[in-house]
């Protein structure tokens, strides 16, 4: 770099080797971070920042879950439908219809399927049933049901009574005949 005077920017990373190599080397040229170490430095501090905003947004639900008493049954239920839920359901059918899209002007520039799939970040049986669909493919609604439905009754009326035990709940439910449910209590 002595010998090339008119060097006038040197892009390096944080060593100290590079440091003194371009200030010994082109002590006229203006040092600047190259374009990798720049977005990697961006990323480490927006990680760093977004975790400790992810790390309170935690502690302050946490805390709201443990100021306020077990819902009941029919607050419990409600729950499901919130509006929160339905604004996160819609913006997963939002990202996924963008990828549809993706998908479809891609095939019109000719890639394979499989290109597309690498592309996108999808599977390739994904590729090939979108594009054999006439449009926009909805997901259906999952029905909603599980071994639990014949006990709920029983379920509410044990809950309103004041047993919030779970284990004790899956114990009775077994009593009654529910051998075949499974404990995920701990």
């Amino acid at each position: 770099m002595s010998a090339r005077p008119e060097i006038a920017l040197v892009s390096r990373d944080r060593g100290r080797e590079y440091a003194s190599a371009a200030a010994s080397g082109a002590p006229q040229a203006l040092e600047c971070v190259d374009r990798f170490h720049l977005l990697k430095n961006l990323r480490e501090d927006l990680e760093g920042c977004l975790a400790r905003h992810l790390g309170a947004k935690r502690r302050e639900n946490t805390q709201e879950i443990l100021d306020t008493s077990a819902p009941t049954w029919r607050e419990a239920r409600s729950l499901r439908r919130s509006p929160k839920l339905e604004r996160i359901q819609q913006a997963r059918r939002e990202e996924r219809l963008a990828c549809y899209e993706q998908v479809i002007a891609l095939r019109k520039q000719g890639l394979s399927q499989a290109r597309i799939a690498q592309w996108v970040g999808i599977g390739p049986r994904t590729v090939q049933r979108w594009l054999a669909a006439d449009g926009f493919p909805e997901r259906k609604p999952r029905e909603q049901s599980s071994q639990l439905d014949r006990y709920l009754p029983y379920l509410r009326k044990r809950w309103e009574e004041g047993g919030h035990n779970m284990t004790r709940l899956f114990q009775e439910l077994v009593e009654q005949g529910g051998k075949r449910l499974v404990c995920v209590c701990s």
